[in-house]
């Protein structure tokens, strides 16, 4: 019984001490979409400052491959690629004032069909590419109003961001040509 209680004691300790008072949180939000024809997961991190000062607005980071962005992704994130702990990156970043609190909002990808998703329209002669249109209706027309919406943002095109990796990375430059 002993050991019990202390490893209980233990485990409570750890983790008191893993949630520092100026670690932002993590919100898990489902959004409907009539582009995307099913609702799409989003992982909204919001710095501990949107709690602390309720009267602030907020700059928007919306990122892909939401499964891989936050610590909470763990070593199993889509694709093997595991986490980017975008939100430990932050909070630190934030914490020595090297740039101002952010709120990200990080997108599921639908598996395999994120190639279709993140690439344009299909190619000549093969089946990919072809969802870019309805996942750019959906971050446009559904996403960004909703988040606009439910958090304190600052919703104008200079507050407002899209960030990927690899194909994510491609996806994001053509949303902000298309999209300035």
């Amino acid at each position: 019984m002993r050991f019990w209680c202390l490893l209980n004691l233990l485990l409570m300790a750890r983790l008191a001490l893993a949630q520092s008072p100026d670690a932002g949180s993590i919100r898990d939000e489902t959004v409907p979409s009539r582009f995307l024809g099913a609702p799409r997961a989003v992982h909204v991190y919001l710095p501990a400052a949107y709690l602390a000062d309720i009267d602030r607005r907020f700059p928007v980071l919306y990122l892909h491959d939401g499964q891989n962005v936050f610590s909470t992704a763990g070593t199993n994130a889509a694709f093997g690629w595991g986490s980017w702990e975008l939100d430990l990156t932050a909070d630190r970043l934030i914490r020595e004032h090297k740039i101002r609190p952010i709120i990200m909002v990080a997108v599921d990808n639908r598996g395999l069909a994120r190639m279709s998703e993140y690439s344009g329209h299909h190619g000549a002669g093969t089946n990919q590419g072809g969802d870019f249109d309805g996942y750019s209706a959906f971050l446009m027309r559904e996403l960004k109003p909703f988040i606009d919406r439910k958090y304190r943002t600052l919703p104008d095109a200079t507050h407002t961001g899209v960030m990927g990796s690899s194909l994510g990375g491609l996806c994001s430059a053509v949303l902000a040509w298309e999209h300035p």
